[in-house]
């Protein structure tokens, strides 16, 4: 467990919500590489990205984005809709600008969601 929260995709024009989250992805994934995140390692998946330490032999995952479905209503979220899963299990200083960042990114406050 950690702490977890969702990014929600806002209904755009021409642009799908699982677009939308892939994109939003490819951003985070390229504002996060900037970040001094000491031996942090973000790796790119198919479905979002995973942040690894590998000093910290015992639990080397630090934090998990990726593009959900949601199973049941969430805050704002429907049933089925899509949106972003972000599960922190540190909540150091590293992390800490890394939900900064992801904040600073979204940048709409009502796409920020506690879960």
């Amino acid at each position: 467990m950690g702490w977890e929260y969702g990014i929600q995709c806002i209904e755009e024009e021409g642009i799908s919500k699982e677009q939308q989250a892939r994109q939003l992805i490819e951003q985070l994934s390229q504002a996060l590489v900037t970040l001094d995140l000491g031996d942090m390692v973000i790796e790119q998946v198919d479905d979002g990205l995973i942040i690894t330490d590998p000093s910290y032999t015992d639990w080397p995952d630090v934090a998990q984005i990726q593009v959900e479905q949601a199973d049941l209503a969430i805050e704002s979220i429907a049933e089925g809709e899509v949106y972003i899963y972000c599960l922190f299990h540190r909540h150091d200083a590293p992390v800490r600008r890394m939900i900064d960042t992801i904040q600073t990114i979204i940048s709409i406050e009502d796409q920020w969601i506690e879960l």
